[in-house]
C-alpha cells in the first residue's frame, strides 16, 4: 500500500483510493496516443491487475467523493488505456465522462477534511449506457457507477472542479 492510500473492505475485494491526495484539477486534460506506457506514478492512473484466479477484471465500481460542502460539484472522466502492439503505442479511449454533485454522506479518507460522497452522478458522454450502470439517488446517500473496463490495462481518472474544493474516487474491480 502506498503512502496516503486508503483501503476499505468490500464484499468482493478492497476499495482503494485513486488519488493519494484529493485532486484539485480545474479541467479534464486531453490525452493522446503515446509511445510511453502509462505509469501509476501519474496522478489518477491505476493498473488493472489480474484477479486471484488469473482472469482479468471486467468491471470497475466507482464511488466519487470530494471536499467542501453538500451540493458542490465537479466533473469526472475515466479513460481506458490499451496497448497497440503493432505500433508500439498506448491508445486512450474515453470510457465515461460525468457530472458529480456531493451529498451529505461522510467519506472518511481524511477525517480532518469535510469530505462527502457524491449523491448524484449524471452521464455526460462515453461508452454506451448499456455498458454503464449509474446509481444516483440524489438524497444524500452514496451515488456510484459500475462500468465495463473494456479489457483496459490501465485506467486514468480525472477531476474538473466546478464548485467543490477537491475530488477523488474509491474504486474496486469486479
Amino acid at each position: 500500500m502506498s503512502a496516503g492510500e486508503t483501503i476499505l473492505r468490500s464484499r468482493r475485494g478492497y476499495w482503494k483510493t485513486v488519488f493519494g491526495t484529493n485532486n484539485a484539477a480545474t479541467s479534464l486534460a486531453a490525452v493522446n496516443e503515446t509511445a510511453t506506457e502509462p505509469a501509476e506514478t501519474t496522478a489518477g492512473v491505476i493498473k488493472i491487475d489480474p484477479l486471484c484466479s488469473g482472469s482479468v477484471p471486467a468491471q470497475i465500481k466507482v464511488l466519487p467523493f470530494g471536499t467542501d460542502a453538500s451540493n458542490e460539484t465537479f466533473n469526472g472522466r475515466i479513460i481506458a488505456w490499451h496497448q497497440n502492439k503493432e505500433e508500439g503505442t498506448w491508445v486512450p479511449t474515453e470510457l465515461v465522462t460525468f457530472a458529480v454533485t456531493l451529498g451529505a454522506a461522510v467519506a472518511l479518507k481524511d477525517a480532518t477534511a469535510n469530505q462527502t460522497f457524491a449523491d448524484t452522478i449524471v452521464y455526460t458522454s462515453g461508452i454506451a449506457e448499456a455498458d454503464l450502470q449509474i446509481v444516483s439517488p440524489a438524497d444524500d446517500t452514496r451515488a456510484w457507477l459500475l462500468l465495463d473496463i473494456m479489457g483496459a490495462e490501465y485506467l486514468q481518472f480525472q477531476v474538473d472542479l466546478v464548485l467543490a474544493a477537491t475530488g477523488n474516487y474509491y474504486y474496486h474491480t469486479l
